[in-house]
């Protein structure tokens, strides 16, 4: 028996008694466990997702048919713990016995969780003859044709309710409009939007700022200086680079020339027949004269001197309005150069853009980026595999590492942060990502199990005398607690796993179980950016765990999932198809790394033991075998070194150079050899979930969480001891699976933070001053 027949909804409705007096009993009246569309097996259904129907099993189909329900079918959909109702229509009859699948506005709207039981009744509703709308964010104002997109949208919906706040999408972007007016206005608040003439009326968008506009009294600026009668025309920079002034004719030349052809029409005109007792003609100089001769002196040929002049040309020349002189090249002592020595030399080896073919090494000898872009599957294959050992220790190899890495580090004692700073309880699940704002920020994000995203304070603003908020970086010495985030991100249908911020705090990017990658705008929680993947087939076909931002300015996003591929998505273009997959592991991708000096390299650890660094400019690929599956991934400054969590329970600091494990933490019992004492454990444990790792204070410890005890733990990198560990976890919830550094000198503050979540749903932010 399944798990939901122990509710009412299992059993027919006549079972629960006689319907009252006076009602219908022609009604549908049932109880399902709700469930969004993207909880529901088989293909994908987005399009679901933006519309007014919902999923119902067969058996309602047979029941709604013996109680002749008349078509359109719609339904009352009642949350009475809530409180909350609305209306939908029906898509298909295709869902499991006892389950709905709604989409998810109408899970918010009513308030739902999966798995909450949800009232469903047949109804009637008359048919809608006005609606006015009010778009939820100033960004529908960029469509350019509204009734048209709403006429497609409308399509997927049956009836609206006022006061329902629907989602559509349109050109790869989601819209929330909230339904504010409807008529005719019924008790029920609700129209059909079906086979109807539907008057549409808008109000202004939410967060919409009108232009300002100058008084009519005012002179506009563009107007001043400007002279009466006619528009100026100034002459443009190609006029200028040309000197146009010196050969063309100017206006005094142009007035003179057309002042000379009209001087042949000066004299004044004769009838033929003129009128009695006019006055005789007065002589002109054409008239003959005693003495004078009758013949027209004869003019000089005519020249025009405005207008364009002819253009005569030998044979085989062109004019291009002037002499080219190229200006003179000088050497280091400013003297001329001499044309023979100005020459350009070709040297060095040429490069061509065709792709040849791989070499027998596994790269390719292209290494230009359109080689790359033209590919969908990944052609880089091993360059060299590395079966080293991770468990055993060269005590001279690695202590020479370890020395330059402390070397360049700072010199101040290295001790674990334990002031508490921050606790962030705004979450409602587990938490599994958290990362800082880049350079110069002091925000943090955490993504959870409960399907969002929270931006809030990475540590409490300094306060002036008066109790305001100063705008600073620095840290106060009292402890906050954040319940309300200052920004939410609900665009998930699935836990959030991971979360990567671009280098210039403007984007992020998040990845969960919805086997797409969402990019977001920092400023903007209405919708996602552009969703990756989603309506392809070049998109994940598993759950995508991690996410990094890569290339030149963070062009290009790089995802790993549970589907053994790694895709990488062009963000300049936003192209919905992936410029490369990589998909030489055999296991699903965990964990990624791109280091900030050379963002062409990625490195990936995955649940086959395998850390594989790719270097996507050159088409090769170096392979490390680790004794467990990889879970952590994180990077020294220089990219050197690479510390590696894995679920044998060890972390280890690797020599990317050759792969030699340069220490291990805690510390195994066979490096008492090596002058090492023993560590105990100390708690950490680490055989079945996803714990992250990471370097904290100049990379002078290395921080971990736990599966165990509910601490994070840290170990010295140069002697490999145990510093100590703090107490994350107060309830039950023994799992830290979250820790992240943030140095101060990355947000130019005087103090590092160190930050920490797991199972408990609580994020905590610990200072070291």
């Amino acid at each position: 028996m399944s798990y939901y027949q122990g509710d009412m909804m299992g059993y027919p409705s006549f079972l629960r008694g006689a319907p009252p007096v006076g009602m219908s009993t022609r009604k549908f009246d049932e109880y399902y466990r709700c469930y969004p569309v993207v909880m529901m097996n088989g293909p994908e259904r987005t399009s679901v997702n933006y519309g007014g129907k919902v999923l119902l099993p067969p058996s309602a189909l047979d029941k709604l048919t013996r109680l002749h329900i008349a078509y359109p079918m719609l339904f009352q959909l009642i949350n009475g713990n809530a409180g909350k109702q609305t209306h939908a229509g029906v898509l298909e009859f295709i869902a499991e016995e006892g389950r709905i699948y709604l989409p998810q506005w109408l899970m918010k709207t009513l308030d739902l969780d999966p798995g909450d039981l949800l009232q469903v009744k047949s109804t009637d509703l008359p048919p809608g003859k006005f609606i006015k709308l009010q778009p939820q964010s100033p960004a529908f104002l960029d469509i350019s044709d509204p009734r048209a997109v709403l006429e497609n949208a409308f399509r997927n919906f049956s009836c609206l309710t006022k006061g329902d706040i629907f989602t559509f999408e349109y050109n790869d972007q989601t819209y929330d409009i909230a339904v504010l007016e409807i008529k005719p206005e019924t008790d029920s608040h609700a129209i059909v939007t079906m086979e109807t003439d539907l008057s549409v009326d808008f109000a202004t968008p939410v967060g919409y700022v009108p232009p300002e506009r100058t008084s009519g009294t005012s002179t506009p600026r563009s107007g001043i200086g400007k002279p009466h009668g006619g528009p100026v025309h100034y002459q443009g920079t190609m006029a200028q680079s040309i000197n146009y002034e010196s050969i063309a004719p100017n206006s005094n030349a142009a007035a003179a020339g057309a002042r000379h052809l009209s001087s042949n029409f000066l004299s004044s005109g004769h009838k033929l027949n003129s009128k009695k007792g006019s006055k005789a003609p007065t002589p002109n100089p054409s008239t003959p004269v005693a003495g004078t001769s009758t013949n027209a002196p004869e003019r000089p040929p005519l020249r025009k001197t405005n207008g364009p002049q002819p253009l005569r040309l030998p044979p085989g020349k062109l004019f291009f309005g002037y002499e080219i002189k190229p200006v003179p090249k000088r050497d280091e002592n400013g003297e001329p150069i001499p044309p023979d020595e100005s020459k350009p030399r070709f040297q060095g080896q040429g490069q061509t853009l065709r792709q040849k073919k791989k070499l027998a090494g596994g790269g390719t000898d292209s290494g230009t980026a359109s080689g790359l872009k033209s590919r969908l599957t990944s052609d880089i294959t091993p360059e060299r595999s590395r079966d080293n050992n991770p468990n055993r220790l060269d005590s001279t190899h690695s202590n020479n590492k370890i020395s330059q890495m402390a070397t360049s580090s700072s010199s101040r004692t290295a001790t674990l942060p334990s002031t508490l700073t921050t606790t962030i309880s705004s979450h409602t699940g587990a938490i599994n990502a958290i990362t800082f704002s880049s350079l110069g920020g002091t925000y943090i994000l955490t993504g959870s199990s409960d399907r969002q995203i929270h931006l809030s304070r990475s540590e409490p603003a300094k306060r002036n005398s008066n109790g305001n908020d100063k705008n600073n970086t620095g840290s106060s010495s009292e402890s906050t607690t954040t319940t309300t985030p200052i920004q939410k991100y609900a665009a998930h249908g699935y836990a959030v796993l991971d979360i990567a911020v671009a280098r210039d705090n403007q984007t992020f990017a998040s990845v969960g179980g919805d086997r797409s990658v969402f990019l977001w705008d920092v400023q903007n929680n209405a919708g996602t950016v552009r969703r990756f993947g989603s309506n392809t087939s070049g998109g994940h076909t598993g759950r995508i765990t991690c996410v990094a931002f890569g290339g030149e300015s963070d062009s290009v996003l790089v995802s790993g999932s549970d589907d053994r591929s790694m895709r990488l998505w062009d963000v300049k273009t936003r192209d919905p198809k992936p410029l490369m997959v990589l998909d030489d592991a055999k296991d699903g991708i965990s964990c990624l790394a791109i280091p900030e000096n050379n963002p062409v390299e990625i490195l990936a650890g995955s649940i086959d033991g395998r850390l594989r660094a790719y270097d996507i400019r050159m088409g090769a690929c170096t392979v490390d075998v680790q004794p467990g599956p990889v879970t952590s991934l994180d990077l020294s400054a220089d990219a050197n070194s690479v510390l590696v969590g894995c679920l044998d329970g060890r972390i280890r600091l690797m020599d990317r150079a050759d792969g030699s494990c340069l220490r291990t933490f805690p510390p195994l019992p066979s490096e008492h050899d090596h002058g090492l004492d023993h560590v105990d454990v100390n708690g950490y444990k680490n055989d079945s979930l996803r714990l992250r790792s990471c370097f904290a204070v100049d990379e002078r410890l290395v921080l971990s969480g736990s599966e165990a005890n509910g601490k994070v733990l840290a170990w010295d990198v140069l002697s490999g001891k145990s510093v100590g560990t703090v107490n994350v976890n107060t309830k039950t919830e023994k799992v830290v699976s979250v820790v992240k550094w943030r140095s101060a000198s990355q947000a130019q503050a005087r103090h590092g933070l160190l930050a920490a979540g797991g199972a408990e749903g609580i994020v905590k932010i610990y200072s070291d001053g």
